[in-house]
């Protein structure tokens, strides 16, 4: 194939791709800015594509108000993607037209790649065009979507290559352009998504200690070491600014959140593997899958997505059988499909449930938990052999029987049924229809708010939940779906986004006050408003999102406005800034400010026995009845000093005692306001407990719980005026 045909052979490749992506992907009505998958770790990447285009990758200051994050904490990887999409955004403004465009882009350059590498292991022109085009369009390229765009996989063919190359198929001299092309894509590899290089460091491995146990020679293994070599070197470079990071902050132990036993949870199940898609065309395709589902298997998860299609199934049964066949000595050596079938062994010994993976995450790490994501390196294997198997089958069929046209219109048939068998359709148009017209909403309140607030106001979001872990959210709030507000903003500082285990602790707290409380802190923190999330609070009930919205507008003395499809509200707090900053004065709320925000007061979270805060903004106080509890919580690594302080009084005079981390202090209380005081030190990431009991009178009625004592303002502030606090 000259140059000039190879141009138009690729082209024309390019081109179908395009067109069938135009006829299968359910755009709508909908702009492209809207993500084609717009729900949990979609909504986070988002996010994180906008913020890195606008600010960098190390610290964005529109999220995690009112400190910002440090997303250098959580050491993503993706350099490539990232990179690629945060391009992408500033040349069209907006982060989901930019992770839109970069999936529906790596699926044809996936087919583009795929197609190359199977014209260099040989096949045809006619077969190396199709069954690349299956391969970009494999299911889970479509299930994981945008919402996972760093998992998509044009670069996967390329080291396939290599891997084949070193277990068996290599020539004996091999070609400089092939080599050159292979070990860069090692490199980018790393750089681009961290589970494709372990798992290709993995096949590499394995197939250079194949090639040395065949030929006694290191030509084939030093290759093999130079690509795990590049491998490793691409993962490791976006890691030198976390590892500069910790060096000055120390590890954030809560990013250790993944456990060994997820390597069971998200391992690879062969089942779904060979399984059809739940919305196949064909009925019996369908009641196969729904046989399958219907079975109640437990652990289902994101691993439902690895389905090869029936092509790539057919393919995958045909290299575990040739492996069989050739162990029992029923066939020969077969350096094309041998190879293949070695290290898709491999690969499904490692990721299997059960399997190598969960051996290595037990002794090594458990950061690489979803083995079944290594589907992609199965799939392209799987492909292959299918390829191979029926361009030696077309071979050997007499010219008669099969002309050169009619082997064409054959394969043009499969890739019309792979397609078909492969692309869930109605998967994609369910996920486009529910997600796709909540970006309106988001997107006309998050306006109104820019409309009402200067540039860079703090709006403070309820529930408050964190990255990279979401404990907060629950259904029919998703994962991540405070991050809709930052993605739709243009100039607003948003609450969300604050990094566990570092200053998202601040934002926890506050969340966790009574209405007047957090207003108050809120106010002093320099916020201008609060946004509820409805979905994230249950009705009816005291807890519920209008009892939420009806204490924050009563301490605030504003009204609530509300989003045009019901689920946001927002509560503005300029005028309660104005009436406290007037009580005060300039000077005490700027004292108070700086308090707030220097995060170095700790305030008892009582769990038991006491109401919520209650009275005015300055000096919040709790009724507690004849016995209660609290806790204090250090969250810095080191111990730390502290005075607890505060007002005590009864409803009918009595003795009170306050047992606080084994110290024990017995206060005579009456109507008039006591004050108390007590020293004590709490170790590093510990809590200290206070339990109160009260021996007096209490007032009991009908309408109200026990009353026993009021406790206010109380706090727990450093002892050193001078410390400094850690983060």
């Amino acid at each position: 194939m000259t140059r000039p045909q190879a141009a138009a052979f690729y082209a024309g490749h390019v081109v179908l791709s395009a067109l069938l992506l135009a006829l299968l992907v359910p755009f709508g009505e909908w702009p492209l800015r809207v993500p084609f998958d717009y729900r949990g770790d979609g909504v986070v990447h988002a996010a994180l594509v906008k913020g890195i285009a606008e600010e960098g990758p190390l610290r964005l200051t529109r999220i995690g108000a009112p400190f910002g994050a440090d997303i250098v904490d959580w050491p993503m990887g993706m350099w490539l993607p990232l990179g690629v999409t945060s391009a992408l955004v500033r040349i069209t403004g907006h982060p989901g037209t930019a992770m839109n465009l970069y999936w529906l882009l790596s699926i044809v350059l996936t087919g583009v790649s795929a197609t190359w590498v199977l014209r260099r292991l040989g096949l045809g022109s006619a077969p190396a065009f199709v069954f690349g085009l299956l391969y970009a369009f494999l299911p889970y390229a479509f299930y994981r979507n945008t919402s996972h765009f760093g998992t998509m996989y044009p670069l996967v063919p390329l080291v396939a290559l290599l891997a084949l190359r070193v277990a068996g198929t290599a020539p004996e001299e091999l070609d400089r352009q092939e080599r050159w092309v292979t070990l860069g894509a090692c490199f980018a590899q790393g750089l681009s998504y961290v589970y494709y290089a372990f798992f290709a460091c993995i096949l590499l491995t394995g197939a250079g200690l194949l090639a040395w146990l065949r030929t006694r020679r290191l030509r084939l293994p030093r290759l093999a070491a130079t690509g795990v070599l590049l491998l490793v070197l691409g993962s490791a470079i976006p890691l030198v600014p976390s590892f500069a990071y910790w060096h000055r902050h120390g590890r954030n132990e809560r990013l250790a959140y993944k456990t060994v036993a997820d390597a069971e949870i998200y391992g690879l199940k062969l089942r779904h593997l060979l399984t059809p898609i739940p919305d196949h065309p064909i009925g019996l395709f369908r009641a196969v899958s729904a046989r399958i589902d219907e079975a109640g298997f437990p652990y289902e998860n994101e691993n439902t997505t690895t389905r090869l299609g029936s092509i790539g199934s057919l393919g995958l049964l045909c290299l575990l059988g040739y492996a069989l066949a050739r162990t029992a000595g029923a066939l020969g050596p077969d350096p094309e499909i041998g190879s293949a079938a070695t290290l898709s062994v491999t690969a499904l010994l490692v990721a299997q449930v059960g399997g190598l993976g969960s051996i290595f995450n037990a002794f090594v790490t458990p950061d690489i938990r979803g083995y079944n994501r290594i589907s992609v390196f199965i799939a392209f294997l799987s492909l292959y052999a299918a390829a191979r198997l029926l361009s030696r089958g077309l071979a050997r069929l007499p010219a008669r029987a099969a002309p050169a046209w009619l082997e064409r219109v054959f394969l043009a048939s499969l890739c019309a049924f792979g397609v078909m068998d492969q692309v869930p359709r109605e998967y994609l148009a369910t996920v486009r229809s529910d997600t796709a017209p909540q970006f309106a909403e988001d997107e006309s309140f998050v306006a109104l708010l820019e409309g009402r607030l200067p540039a860079r106001a703090m709006v403070f979001q309820l529930p408050h939940a964190t990255i990279p872990l979401d404990l907060a959210s629950r259904p029919p709030m998703m994962s991540y779906d405070p991050g809709r507000a930052y993605v739709s903003s243009r100039s607003l500082r948003w609450s969300w986004g604050s990094v566990v285990g570092r200053t998202g602790d601040w934002q926890t707290q506050t969340s966790k006050m009574s209405p007047a409380a957090m207003a108050r802190r809120l106010v002093f923190a320099g916020f201008s408003g609060i946004w509820i999330d409805r979905w994230g609070y249950p009705e009816p009930g005291p807890r519920g999102w209008s009892a939420l919205e009806s204490a924050l507008a009563a301490t605030a003395g504003g009204p609530v406005a509300a989003s045009s499809g019901g689920r946001y509200s927002f509560v503005g707090l300029d005028a309660l800034r104005g009436r406290v900053e007037a009580e005060l004065g300039h000077h005490a709320f700027e004292a108070a400010r700086a308090e707030v925000l220097a995060d170095r007061v700790l305030y008892p979270r009582w769990r038991e026995g006491c109401s919520d805060e209650q009275g005015d903004v300055q000096a919040p106080s709790r009724v507690c009845g004849a016995s209660a509890w609290a806790i204090l919580k250090n969250d810095d690594r080191r111990e730390r000093r502290f005075v607890l302080q505060g007002q005590l009084r009864a409803f009918r005079s009595g003795r009170l005692s306050l047992a606080v981390d084994g110290a024990r202090d017995e206060v005579e209380v009456g109507e008039r306001p006591v004050p108390y005081r007590r020293e004590l030190a709490i170790a590093g990431s510990r809590r200290a407990r206070i339990d109160l009991a009260f021996d007096g009178a209490c007032e009991n009625t009908r309408a109200a719980a026990t009353r026993c004592v009021e406790i206010a303002d109380m706090k727990a502030i450093p002892a050193d005026a001078d410390e400094t606090d850690s983060r």
